[in-house]
């Protein structure tokens, strides 16, 4: 991999793209940019005008998407584009903030890293339209679902059947759930299990057909980070520093809190998090969600790992 090549770091939403992308950020020379695909991003930041959660990009539909988010990488902020989102003072300073960061990243020739959960079902067009590095992280359905039971969140299944072409080349097995789901059917944990299973039905996909890109466990970064952010370091040569020892350490050690209340904090006891889904679900809960997800979950996760005795 190059020194050179953008970053994304990419997987379900809830596997700790968040904190991996900070950890990675704390190398000198990169330049972070924040879910560039999130439906509420910051148009300077990306003019890109994405329409679903999860929107798939190849070459067929590439138009609208390609040219804002080359500028997004080359760090080149979209005044005019943010001018029409701008309603408040707080939006004109944020704005000037957002536009000083881009200019001094540009200057600075930083390379881009991408954190963006949401961009995971285009992954493979960034990689080939831009040459970039690919994480892909993959989180245990237990804790995945019990993190969005807790959050209280609900994912508009239809943002998936309104994509033809994602049906076509991903998800056409999974049609007849989606249609059923996008009706309104099952409860909040079905639900999540099924979000689970596309994604990293998806993701799986991947880990066959691109043996380049890095995949890792949420569970095995938490429970040893030191060791497995200094092997992604070096995969993306990255200089793995005292600073960067430091910042890790700050973000994963035992002082910590295992479940903080503000879902967005990357400080947290990593080894500990990383259980919190036993104190969340029931037995039967569990039991219910291994069952949903086992055909695609057993391809990452064994039976130990949906032991409850840790």
């Amino acid at each position: 991999m190059s020194r050179s090549k953008p970053i994304l770091v990419t997987g379900s939403h809830r596997s700790g793209s968040t904190w991996v992308g900070t950890m990675l950020s704390a190398a000198p020379g990169i330049g972070y940019i924040h879910e560039p695909f999130h439906l509420g991003h910051r148009p300077g930041i990306c003019a890109a005008q994405f329409d679903h959660w999860f929107t798939y990009i190849v070459k067929e539909n590439e138009g609208p998407y390609l040219r804002p988010i080359e500028r997004t990488l080359q760090f080149r902020y979209d005044l005019a584009a943010e001018f029409h989102a701008i309603h408040s003072s707080k939006d004109v300073a944020r704005a000037a903030r957002d536009w000083s960061r881009f200019n001094a990243l540009r200057l600075r020739r930083a390379r881009p890293l991408v954190k963006d959960p949401i961009a995971l079902l285009s992954a493979p067009w960034l990689a080939d339209t831009f040459g970039m590095d690919v994480i892909v992280l993959i989180r245990h359905p237990a804790a995945f679902v019990s993190s969005i039971l807790k959050l209280n969140w609900n994912h508009p299944f239809g943002d998936f059947t309104q994509q033809p072409l994602l049906i076509r080349d991903l998800l056409s097995p999974f049609s007849e759930e989606l249609v059923e789901t996008q009706d309104g059917r099952g409860d909040a944990l079905h639900r999540a299990a099924l979000l689970w299973k596309i994604l990293h039905y998806v993701i799986l996909r991947y880990r066959e057909r691109y043996p380049n890109w890095l995949f890792r466990r949420h569970e095995d970064l938490s429970i040893d980070p030191m060791l497995q952010f200094e092997q992604i370091y070096l995969a993306l040569n990255l200089p793995f520093d005292g600073r960067v020892r430091r910042v890790i350490r700050n973000h994963t050690g035992e002082e910590n809190p295992s479940d903080p209340r503000d879902a967005s904090s990357t400080r947290r006891n990593s080894a500990r998090n990383v259980w919190n889904w036993q104190r969340r679900l029931s037995p039967e809960q569990t039991a219910t969600i291994r069952l949903l997800v086992e055909d695609v979950s057993s391809q990452f996760y064994t039976d130990d790992d949906w032991e409850t005795t840790h």
